[in-house]
């Protein structure tokens, strides 16, 4: 008789305790600091989540190749080890094999970065399996691994909940490409990107255009500003017509090969869509003076990354990404 006096009771508090908890996440999922919120959100999530906001003082890291510091470039550990230390998105080069597979090659060919020659182009997968790598960015010296060159699939699935991906190369075929991401579900964790006018982009990309138009994907053009003032013009007229376009690009990749280019700045941070500014520090053509090739004692974190920070940039792309993370968090610019 107690115990049946109980029931009313125990289910009065099961359902003020699942009221409470529903309550919490249905009126507060909506705001992105709701922690009941965030704890449901992969890293991905939340990186694509601050990558959309309107956000500018966190800084992205993107690991060039993955962290080739530590293990071959465009491989799966070096994948591993760029998530481990905190990167924010991985930078991976793709190819396409004989027989219609998608692998991971920045140059094409087999030649730099393993034991075995020849293109990917013209090798099957079962060919380009056979071939080990060697350590960081290969070259004959480099010491040989027993690490194999990954496929797409399973460098994306590498990724998965973890890591955003920019998959450079994807003007080779957009079709294959988008198809491969688009049957694992992973389409808002990748950043696209590739050279060219809207009207062109649009036509190259063809039938997958509809998963950049949908905001799925994301694409980033790439725009050069030029060593000249005529050069720079040209790229902000390229710049004024993507943003005029159906689809105001999120953000721009820019090279910067000359002095700075202070008008086309201009444009882009006066843009209403406010999109983010992508600087390669990797080197003096891609970064102007300004770059990780500098030398010695000229190079120091605030004179490449701070520098350009100061300028706009709000994603950098870098060899470093480990000390690159341990500047950012020295200047409170990367708190997710």
């Amino acid at each position: 008789m107690r115990m049946n006096l109980m029931r009313p009771v125990f289910a009065a508090l099961v359902a003020a305790s699942l009221f409470s908890f529903v309550g919490c996440c249905g009126s507060a999922c909506g705001d992105a600091a709701s922690s009941c919120c965030q704890q449901k959100q992969s890293r991905a999530e939340q990186l694509r989540a601050k990558f959309d906001s309107a956000d500018r003082d966190y800084v992205f890291v993107v690991a060039h190749r993955s962290d080739w510091r530590h293990n071959p470039e465009n491989s799966i550990p070096s994948i591993l080890s760029a998530i481990e230390m905190g990167a924010d998105m991985v930078e991976i080069d793709v190819a396409k094999t004989k027989d219609g597979h998608f692998v991971l090659s920045h140059d094409g060919s087999l030649d730099r970065v393993s034991d075995k020659k020849g293109k990917i182009k013209d090798l099957t997968l079962a060919e380009v399996r056979e071939a080990r790598l060697r350590e960081g960015q290969g070259g004959r010296n480099a010491k040989l691994t027993d690490i194999r060159v990954p496929t797409l699939k399973e460098a994306l699935e590498a990724c998965r909940g973890k890591i955003l991906v920019n998959i450079d190369k994807f003007n080779q075929d957009p079709e294959g490409i988008t198809s491969v991401i688009s049957s694992m579900g992973i389409q808002k964790q990748v950043v696209l990107k590739g050279s060219g006018d809207f009207a062109f982009m649009k036509k190259k990309i063809g039938e997958p255009w509809k998963y950049i138009a949908s905001r799925d994907f994301v694409y980033m053009p790439i725009v050069g500003s030029g060593k000249t003032p005529e050069e720079e013009q040209k790229t902000i007229a390229h710049v004024k017509a993507w943003d005029a376009s159906e689809y105001p690009p999120p953000a721009y990749e820019v090279c910067v090969p000359g002095g700075v280019p202070k008008d086309l700045f201009d444009v882009l941070f006066k843009s209403p869509n406010r999109p983010r500014l992508w600087i390669n520090t990797l080197w003096d053509s891609l970064a102007h003076e300004h770059s990780e090739s500098l030398k010695g004692d000229a190079f120091t974190p605030e004179t490449v990354w701070g520098w350009w920070i100061d300028r706009g940039a709000t994603m950098i792309q870098t060899d470093d990404p480990a000390a690159l993370l341990q500047y950012l968090k020295k200047i409170n610019r990367h708190s997710l």
